[in-house]
């Protein structure tokens, strides 16, 4: 994927320079002469475990024809199964229980035959602030510095595109600032479900 910084590619298979007005991924691989210049990976999701990456992941892989198509475009093959990515911090000191938990639900839910499910394991290497040096360098530190190994692995495992739980309740449920709307008209009855 060209989200995902390498710092050697192949010569046959160099890195998708990134958006070119009026060109799609597999038509910039195409003038490149890059081996499956046809085909574009689709859309990935992670699966934590939790509710709101579940929704997400789950409400994706339902989609018709092979997820992250256009729909009409022709492309999409009935049975195509959407890649589920569940992230296994190695390095958290005694919350082993947890993860264990959290990886056998996300196994659990990847049973769906809709979604093809892979865990992505990090080490050290994957800390917060860890291999600063060895990424890209950007124009301004920003918050996705702090796990940018734990993106690069994560997208590395094949999607083009990736949905993440974060955010997925505000997109679900609204906003939490709705909340203190209900509040101030007086509408308590409707703060029930989003506070439940």
């Amino acid at each position: 994927p060209r989200h995902a910084w390498q710092p050697d590619f192949a010569p046959p298979n160099p890195p998708d320079p990134g958006p070119v007005p009026g060109m799609g991924p597999a038509e910039r691989r195409a003038a490149r002469g890059s081996p499956g210049a046809g085909i574009a990976a689709g859309i990935g999701s992670d699966l934590s475990g939790g509710p709101a990456s579940t929704t997400l992941a789950l409400l994706a892989a339902g989609l018709p024809g092979m997820p992250g198509t256009v729909h009409g475009s022709g492309t999409a093959a009935a049975g195509e199964r959407l890649l589920a990515v569940t992230f296994n911090d190695l390095t958290a000191a005694g919350a082993a229980e947890g993860r264990e938990a959290e990886i056998e639900r996300a196994r659990l839910l990847a049973e769906n035959p809709r979604l093809h499910h892979v865990v992505v394991t990090g080490g050290e290497e994957c800390l917060p602030y860890a291999d600063l040096d060895g990424g890209p360098l950007t124009d301004e530190p920003g918050p996705a510095l702090v796990a940018a190994e734990r993106h690069r692995r994560r997208l590395a495992a094949g999607s083009a595109d990736h949905f993440v739980g974060l955010g997925a309740r505000q997109v679900l449920d609204a906003h939490p600032a709705r909340l203190a709307d209900l509040l101030l008209d007086r509408r308590r009855r409707h703060l029930l479900r989003p506070v439940a």
